[in-house]
């Protein structure tokens, strides 16, 4: 199961992270709570905010191209696009303050930024470790010792009594959607 990743919502979701914590946002804690929020997502609409590919890494689930983008080398003082129209490096290595206003956020939905909001509530004044422990506990997590490796959706929707017909439907139309997504615009 394979979902289109849309890389304007990952920017404007890290974004809309950064501003509820008063414009600012550190990398690991932005791909954490992306990563719950698209589980949670998942798990209650059948499919995630972002696309991304989730994946777990040691101290718990990312979102793989949104880690990667985010991940500056370096050689690298800004970001590509689309996320630099929305997030910029701040002073402090690996952090990211938001570029736009709330009112600039438009791909993303009423219920994804209540989703966001929520997640940020619950998880987003946890201690790191604290936060790595959490991630640990979820059902999905298997450690990939010192390396990454993919997070099926449908273990995600299997642990959370998801009926077998759902995941099904969900990971057809999933990839129905990731076909389309690959044609482009050069493509009838």
């Amino acid at each position: 199961m394979r979902f289109p990743f849309d890389a304007v919502k990952a920017a404007q979701a890290t974004a809309y992270l950064a501003h509820l914590y008063g414009g600012e946002i550190a990398l690991f804690r932005a791909v954490k709570l992306l990563y719950l929020a698209d589980r949670s997502a998942l798990i209650a609409i059948g499919r995630t905010i972002t696309g991304d590919r989730l994946v777990n890494m040691d101290q718990g689930g990312v979102p793989s191209e949104t880690y990667n983008a985010l991940r500056l080398e370096d050689d690298e003082d800004s970001l590509r696009q689309p996320w630099a129209s929305y997030l910029e490096p701040a002073s402090t290595a690996f952090k990211f303050r938001a570029a736009v206003e709330l009112s600039e956020l438009e791909d993303l939905s009423e219920y994804e930024t209540d989703l966001l909001t929520t997640v940020h509530r619950r998880y987003g004044y946890l201690k790191k470790s604290d936060l790595v422990g959490f991630m640990h506990t979820l059902e999905e997590w298997q450690d990939p010792h010192g390396s990454s490796h993919t997070v099926d959706p449908a273990v995600i929707l299997r642990n959370a009594n998801r009926p077998a017909q759902d995941i099904e439907d969900i990971a057809t139309l999933a990839d129905e959607a990731y076909f389309l997504s690959t044609l482009g615009d050069d493509n009838p």
